[in-house]
């Protein structure tokens, strides 16, 4: 026998549909600002015709619950749910492209962090050495002044790009800001110190310099590591992502071989 449905039960079921499917425009109004903030936005697939018939559906069955057509109001509200379906999943498989297409952008950029701070940390940690060595009144100590205002400007095109991905990685904002302060702000004294001859000075400035660009690097080799993880999980058929040696893993160069101050 055919299951009787009351007119409460319809207009209870109604408001619950109704609800569900506001949250669902929202969440592809979210969609659609996620997909915009990629560098390449993704065609999103188009819910107009899914959506114009949910309303529709919606519009019938409340209709028909007025006019006490109970049954097809019934049948309104089950295509209503039927086409929310199939707009949920195909929102689902949008945002899992979505993330897999934001999650290999922070890589790349990642990598390009990486790259850079290893090479300025280097490069401080060169002259550093050359401080150590080299006497105040000599010429080349002029030219040492320079390379720091060098080194300080290299760093400020590394921040910019930091703190770019920092805004999308929520969870290293204050470690990142806290490290970039240390840094900026014994750039500026490692300079003054430099022009004053104050040497010593300097050179401790310079260490804090390299200690806190090591501390950003190790963070980033981390985040890269995890971020490696969540894409092998997602793609459960690639074993060779997690081949040892394999060739298509990107060399970000040899962490233990960068130079490791205390900045004391």
């Amino acid at each position: 026998f055919p299951v009787t449905i009351s007119k409460v039960e319809l207009e209870k079921k109604q408001d619950e549909i109704n609800k569900k499917f506001d949250d669902l425009k929202n969440e592809l109004m979210e969609l659609n600002d996620l997909n915009n903030e990629l560098d390449n936005p993704m065609s999103l697939p188009d819910m107009n015709e899914k959506s114009n018939k949910t309303e529709s559906e919606l519009d019938k069955s409340l209709d028909d619950i007025k006019k006490g057509n109970n049954s097809k109001a019934s049948e309104s509200q089950r295509n209503a749910s039927k086409n929310m379906k199939e707009m949920a999943n195909s929102m689902e498989s949008f945002m899992d492209g979505a993330q897999m297409e934001q999650m290999e952008e922070d890589l790349r950029a990642i990598r390009q962090i990486l790259e850079n701070i290893i090479k300025v940390s280097f490069k401080q940690e060169e002259l550093v050495n050359k401080m150590k060595k080299v006497n105040t009144t000599a010429p080349i100590y002029v030219q040492l002044i320079k390379d720091q205002n060098r080194i300080r400007e290299d760093i400020k095109l590394i921040e910019d790009s930091i703190q770019s991905l920092a805004k999308r990685q929520v969870d290293i904002q204050s470690y990142v800001d806290e490290q970039l302060t240390i840094i900026k702000d014994n750039n500026e004294l490692a300079i003054d110190n430099m022009v004053e001859r104050f040497t010593s000075q300097s050179v401790s400035n310079q260490q804090f310099i390299i200690t806190s660009l090591n501390n950003l690097a190790l963070m980033f080799d981390e985040s890269l590591k995890q971020m490696q993880q969540q894409m092998s999980s997602k793609m459960p058929g690639n074993q060779s992502c997690n081949k040892p040696g394999g060739k298509g893993k990107p060399s970000l160069g040899n962490m233990s071989q960068m130079p490791i101050v205390t900045g004391k």
